[in-house]
């Protein structure tokens, strides 16, 4: 293997730019990135310009429900009660679907207008949801290892990958995946676990209560493997799959496989290792050496065998886990070259790279170039351009926010250590070398959430308006205003509405909470299930200012770099909230920096991969830096913030006047989500009821309706059978 490995290195030369990418019969080489989605695969292939760019040749996309109707999904999912459950929803995706969907790919990529591109591509990489496992069979692996049978595939034999791939091939064949949380169970016995095997059976047991170990134990967690035990995240989800499947489930499987490395070892014909970044949301892998946690596998094992024995699914050790699982790679590896199958279908070059696949959230980083590097930046090479005077040119992206159904931020950091919180996630960076990190925030109560607070101001005075523009008109002027009407205040009204249960932070009892914030700090703290009528512009500034607010806490709790941005640091915005120009104001006065709106192509993770295809074809010698390797001012004009632009109209900068202001808030806030937290976690709900009894209204109380409901009820008694 390592003399392979070493021929394979020597057949790429130096890693010079100008000497890799050799010309080809178009004059530029071309790059291709593959995404496997919830709902689609997408392929996008992307084309080096004589000027030293690059863009878009190329893209094609297969929707799982509408071209492959018959795996009866929705959204790309399915969803059923597992035995013996009546609340707990698994949700899965078939892998035979994932199968079929690659097929159908490559009926697309076989069309005239695609293998002309297609000859002068010189590397592929993949893009997946991430979490999700694939349980490979002996025979399935075998069956991966004959698409590198050339003398089958070479004299032109076409067999459709699903014929090649059936159910034999996978012990478990439907998958649950990143948006299955019925494993919740398993997470607080993992953390249990992982903190006996990382400490002994009583460290700390003589000084804590039984409510302070398991937030110790979950810390720990989260300090190795960059997250506290999450049900979607992978280590869970092997440690819950024994207690569902059929008997014998683990002497059945050879490998195990992410969703990445899973089609990127249909790609190379044979199984691939699994990437450093990708690994990162499995709780298995400790982000500060990049290997696996010994600690994190023995914890999954004793989790697994709790119920797997007793449903006969088999014993499953931590040193048969880590043969299952493999060894991790850098995410710029080059793990192997495209397999004879697919250079026969496709009549692709003998010697195409495949570099290692990774989860999406980890290609959007390398589509957005988001490092930590203060040189480093989607905008960094357009500082120093001649005759600039636009800001916009200065500015270094250190953060993407997307502001979806979901809210998410995701920033780069110079290395994990200190990054593992309670809440939010750390991964290996995909692009750079250890110990560069990214960390990622996930907020539930999103844009549906704006969407309903929109709509609620046209029964406000004077905000009267029908047409979606005008509404989002009229919710930007009033989010705008979050900060101007805090200004000459000493006490103000705040409030976290939560319409689902909240991830960050976590809060599972939904209704509105309220405080009053004073430079001392949060007071009177309460709740409600229902907002007064005359609130609604209170609850849009105090949704807007507190994301911003709560996001930029969280980051600084993350690392030292971020607690401050310096003037030519920058927030990319993206997503369906981008649209709202009030609400980019606010963010770039709460994180102190330029906030560039960006429109982030609809592929963006697809992209992403084709640009680690590039970056990773120019390491096969020893790491290149991501910004010498692609060229940013293509990547900025791609994801929509060209940095040759003068047009300033899309990016916002603080207003100084609301600097001491924000400083305020911004305390304030951190101990408002922190006393929340503290009253009204789910292992609070009894002592939550009884809070919230106090501030709910005389008239909601249950107890009260019930007594007027019987003195009503008698009353009418009394005047029907005993009339004067």
């Amino acid at each position: 293997r390592h003399g392979r490995m070493r021929r394979l290195r020597r057949s790429f030369g130096p890693t010079n730019p100008s000497l890799v990418c050799r010309p080809t019969r178009f004059g530029t080489m071309a790059f291709l990135g593959l995404d496997l989605s919830t709902q689609s695969l997408s392929a996008v292939l992307i084309r080096d310009t004589v000027s030293g760019g690059f863009q878009v040749a190329k893209s094609f996309q297969v929707t799982f429900d509408d071209l492959l109707p018959q795996f009866g999904t929705k959204n790309g999912m399915r969803r059923a009660l597992p035995r013996g459950s009546r609340d707990a929803e698994v949700v899965t995706s078939p892998v035979r679907m994932w199968i079929l969907a690659l097929e159908r790919l490559c009926k697309e990529l076989e069309k005239p207008e695609w293998r002309e591109l297609l000859e002068d591509v010189d590397a592929i990489s993949v893009s997946a949801q991430q979490h999700a496992a694939v349980y490979w069979t002996e025979f399935g692996a075998t069956m991966v290892r004959i698409l590198q049978d050339s003398s089958r595939w070479d004299r032109g034999a076409k067999v459709p990958l699903d014929a090649l791939f059936n159910e034999q091939c996978f012990s478990v064949t439907d998958l649950p995946i990143w948006a299955d949380s019925s494993s919740q169970a398993f997470c607080p016995k993992l953390e249990r676990e992982f903190g006996k095997i990382l400490f002994g059976d009583g460290a700390g047991n003589a000084t804590s209560t039984a409510e302070n170990a398991e937030e110790r134990d979950a810390k720990w967690l989260a300090d190795v493997t960059g997250s506290r035990a999450y049900a979607r995240f992978t280590g869970i989800q092997i440690a819950a799959i024994g207690s569902r499947t059929s008997p014998a489930l683990w002497d059945r499987t050879a490998h195990i496989s992410l969703v990445s490395s899973f089609v990127t070892s249909l790609l190379i014909g044979d199984i691939a290792p699994v990437d450093e970044s990708d690994a990162g949301g499995m709780n298995l892998l400790d982000i500060h050496t990049r290997h696996w946690s010994q600690s994190a596998l023995e914890a999954v094992s004793v989790v697994a065998n709790m119920h797997g024995t007793t449903n006969d699914a088999g014993e499953l050790s931590a040193a048969k886990l880590r043969r299952l699982l493999g060894h991790v790679v850098r995410s710029y590896t080059t793990v192997g070259y495209l397999s004879p199958y697919f250079r026969g279908r496709l009549g692709m070059k003998h010697d195409v790279k495949i570099i290692a696949g990774s989860g999406d959230n980890c290609c959007t980083i390398a589509g957005f170039g988001l490092t930590s590097g203060a040189e480093d930046g989607a905008l960094r090479h357009a500082r120093d351009s001649e005759g600039s005077s636009a800001r916009s040119r200065r500015l270094s992206p250190r953060v993407l926010v997307s502001l979806g159904t979901s809210d998410t931020a995701l920033m780069a950091v110079p290395s994990a250590s200190g990054c593992g919180g309670l809440v939010g996630h750390c991964f290996p960076s995909p692009i750079a070398p250890k110990p560069e990190a990214f960390t990622m925030l996930c907020y539930k109560n999103g844009g549906t959430l704006r969407e309903r607070l929109a709509k609620a101001l046209e029964a406000v005075p004077d905000s009267i308006n029908t047409s979606d523009q005008q509404r989002w008109q009229n919710f930007s002027r009033v989010a705008e205003s979050a900060l101007e009407d805090l200004l000459h205040k000493e006490e103000v009204d705040f409030r976290l509405v939560v319409d689902m249960p909240e991830i960050t932070p976590v809060i599972n009892k939904t209704g509105i909470y309220g405080a009053r914030f004073t430079s001392s700090g949060p007071k009177k703290l309460w709740w409600t299930g229902h907002s007064a009528k005359d609130e609604t512009q209170l609850l849009i500034r105090s949704h807007v200012l507190g994301r911003f607010l709560s996001m930029r806490n969280r980051m600084r709790s993350f690392s030292d770099s971020s607690s401050s941005f310096g003037d030519q640091d920058a927030v990319l915005a993206a997503g369906g909230g981008a649209r709202s120009d009030g609400m980019l104001q606010i963010l770039a006065d709460v994180f102190g920096c330029a906030v560039i709106r960006t429109e982030a192509a609809d592929n963006a993770a697809a992209l992403g991969a084709a640009i680690r295809a590039k970056h990773g074809s120019l390491c096969s010698e020893g790491h290149v830096p991501f910004h010498d390797a692609v060229d940013q001012p293509s990547l900025a004009r791609l994801q929509g913030f060209a940095p040759e632009s003068d047009d300033t109209s899309s990016v916002f900068y603080p207003r100084e006047e609301y600097r001491g202001v924000v400083s305020v808030l911004l305390e304030n806030y951190e101990k408002f989500e922190s006393e929340i937290e503290q009253f009204y976690l789910v292992k609070h709900e009894e002592a939550a009821d009884t809070d919230a009894s106090r501030a709910t209204p005389r008239w909601m109380d249950t107890s009260m309706i019930w007594s007027v409901a019987m003195g009503v009820s008698a009353f009418l008694y009394l005047r029907l059978f005993f009339p004067r």
